[in-house]
């Protein structure tokens, strides 16, 4: 345990007076399942394909009043609306929900995305004095504070700019997500090009919708929405897909959209604008990978 008190859902465990003790179990990392053919009689060793994780990352906790706020021992008592006061707050989200430890300076941050899934009584003599928690990831792993880097971009030169990842994983990319900012409006015949030349000059070609200010694009999700958070079609950055009238008509023409990633290490990153170009500002913003693992 590396703090006594976190946040998760708009709020600090603190606020309900409780702070953070071991449970009784100690942590576990998530392992790995090998990914291989079955062992026959003419292949006692197996082919081995790759591997995954076995499961999400799982966090636990006992939370108990806080002993400088009780003066005697039955304060220190949890009683029915103390428990339904964090009951309400901790099992309030349905979707995985930002939660992360109050730590020192000197200690990575680690941010954990999830729901409280079980909440147990911690009993001693009939009365409840604290609360048993499992917090499930939706991720066999952590993920560091939100990092963002703003590219202003020449509008009348190719841009090359450089991100680096100083928590890579090894082998493991990282899809961003990407914000693209005009003057005032794009223009109807502007696309800008955003190529990473660490990854083989892969890109991501867009057509900036005409007339909106701004477009995020989460490359992660693989969606892309305005700057009011409304979702756009894909048709609305220039990718088609072919119409026939013969619903048994199979196109041999490929359509492909690029997903931009960001590799392990250093990023060499490239901007081509074309068009009447009214690009302001790149945003690139991500969360690297942290296996710390644990609260």
């Amino acid at each position: 345990m590396v703090g006594n008190d976190f946040f998760y859902d708009g709020h600090w465990l603190s606020e309900f007076g409780m702070k953070i003790y071991d449970p009784e179990e100690s942590q576990q990392f998530v392992g790995r399942e090998i990914e291989r053919s079955d062992i026959t009689s003419i292949r006692p060793v197996p082919n081995h394909y790759s591997a995954h994780y076995s499961n999400t990352l799982e966090l636990s906790c006992l939370i108990i009043k806080d002993e400088d706020e009780c003066r005697t021992k039955e304060e220190m008592k949890m009683e029915g609306m103390d428990i339904s006061c964090v009951r309400l707050w901790l099992e309030n989200p349905k979707i995985p929900t930002l939660f992360y430890m109050q730590v020192s300076e000197d200690v990575l941050t680690t941010n954990y995305f999830g729901l409280f899934t079980d909440i147990q009584p911690f009993m001693v003599s009939g009365d409840c004095y604290g609360l048993y928690l499992k917090f499930t990831c939706n991720a066999p792993y952590g993920f560091s504070n939100l990092i963002k880097k703003e590219f202003d971009i020449n509008q009348n030169e190719i841009s090359i700019f450089t991100f680096a990842n100083y928590y890579w994983d090894y082998g493991e990319c990282i899809r961003p997500t990407i914000k693209i900012t005009s003057t005032n409006v794009f223009s109807s015949n502007e696309s800008i090009k955003i190529e990473n030349l660490s990854d083989g000059s892969k890109y991501m070609l867009i057509k900036l919708p005409s007339g909106l200010s701004s477009i995020v694009i989460d490359c992660e999700k693989k969606k892309i929405t305005d700057n009011n958070g409304n979702i756009l079609p894909l048709s609305s950055i220039g990718l088609t897909i072919p119409i026939s009238g013969d619903y048994n008509f199979i196109s041999s023409d490929m359509y492909s959209f690029n997903w931009f990633k960001l590799l392990s290490t250093i990023n060499k990153i490239r901007f081509t604008c074309d068009g009447d170009i009214t690009v302001d500002t790149v945003e690139i913003s991500t969360r690297y990978i942290i296996k710390s693992g644990g609260i």
